[in-house]
């Protein structure tokens, strides 16, 4: 699984743009099986993991931004 984000941080009142991060990627593999259920499960796994690398990244790149 791949993923690419665009993100930014903007001020609500005056439209400023306060913090930006164009392609930040990720991915994580997971196993295919023969059982829908084993295979959803793996990539439910993948895709927390996924988030909550990315999440980390995201918080230390805005940190780091101000």
């Amino acid at each position: 699984m791949f993923v690419s984000l665009d993100l930014s941080l903007e001020k609500r009142d005056t439209g400023k743009i306060l913090w930006k991060r164009k392609r930040l990627t990720d991915n994580e593999e997971y196993q295919v099986s023969t059982y829908i259920t084993v295979t959803q499960a793996d990539k439910t796994t993948a895709v927390e993991k996924m988030a909550q690398d990315l999440a980390q990244r995201v918080y230390e790149s805005i940190i780091q931004g101000f």
